[in-house]
C-alpha cells in the first residue's frame, strides 16, 4: 500500500516538475503584427474549418499513467497564404503543452477569404484529452 502511495506521489510530482518546465516564458523576440495590418478574429468552428491537415498529438505518457484528463485551448494565427504562423497554449494543464503545441504547429490550413481577399486571422482550437480512449479530439 505505501509503495503505492509512493509511485503515485513521485508521478504528481514528476507531472508538476514537466509542467514547470513546459510553463511558457517570456520571450525577447517579438510575434506583435506589424503596424497597420489588422487580424480578424474567428470563432472556434471557423478556425477549424480552416485546418486542412490536422496532426493529432500524442497522449504523454506520464499524463496518462498519473491518469489526468481535461481540455486545451491553442490560439492560432494563420496568415493570408494560409500558413500558421504563430501557435499558442492558451489553456489547460501544462503537461500537455508540449504535445499540443509540437502537433499545431504541423497543421496545414488553408487561407481565410474576406470580401474576396485573403487574410490574416486569429482563432482558438479547443482539444479534449480523454482517458478512457487515451485519443485527442476536436471539440
Amino acid at each position: 500500500m505505501k509503495s503505492r502511495y509512493v509511485r503515485t506521489l513521485s508521478l504528481w510530482i514528476a507531472a508538476l516538475a514537466l509542467a514547470i518546465s513546459c510553463a511558457p516564458r517570456a520571450s525577447t523576440q517579438s510575434s506583435a503584427v506589424p503596424t497597420g495590418t489588422d487580424r480578424v478574429r474567428l470563432s472556434t468552428k471557423e478556425t477549424k474549418k480552416l485546418i486542412v491537415k490536422n496532426v493529432r498529438p500524442e497522449y504523454p505518457p506520464l499524463a496518462q499513467e498519473a491518469r489526468i484528463t481535461g481540455k486545451c485551448g491553442v490560439r492560432v494565427v494563420i496568415n493570408a497564404k494560409g500558413e500558421l504562423i504563430n501557435v499558442k497554449l492558451i489553456y489547460g494543464h501544462p503537461i500537455y503543452a508540449p504535445a499540443c503545441l509540437d502537433a499545431a504547429r504541423k497543421w496545414k490550413s488553408r487561407p481565410y477569404v474576406l470580401s474576396g481577399q485573403d487574410v490574416e486571422v486569429e482563432g482558438e482550437v479547443e482539444m479534449d484529452w480523454a482517458l478512457s480512449t487515451a485519443r485527442i479530439w476536436f471539440e
